[in-house]
């Protein structure tokens, strides 16, 4: 039986795209493959942090050097207005 998509579900059409590098142990590599492409917009882009890191000023890479930045999908969802413990519920069926 195919639960019907939930309103997290369809916001991954919407928001930005994400692989696993957010996952305590993260993808070695991350694939963006097009299935179908569209002749106007579409604007899909890669961005590699550790280049944009590279390219960072001296001052500014001693500043955040140690730092550790931690991405959360349900934060970032909570913050466009979605009920993630709602939505986790639908999926695992709690509600």
């Amino acid at each position: 039986m195919t639960s019907s998509p939930t309103k997290a579900d369809s916001l991954r059409s919407i928001d930005s795209l994400s692989d696993s590098s957010f996952k305590a142990i993260p993808a070695k590599y991350s694939l963006l493959s097009a299935r179908s492409i569209s002749k106007e917009g579409g604007n899909t882009e890669f961005a590699d942090m550790r280049s944009a890191y590279d390219n960072l000023d001296e001052l500014t890479q001693n500043k955040i050097q140690d730092m550790i930045c931690e991405h959360s999908l349900i934060y970032s969802r909570q913050r466009l207005g979605f009920d993630m413990v709602k939505e986790f519920a639908i999926k695992t069926k709690y509600i």
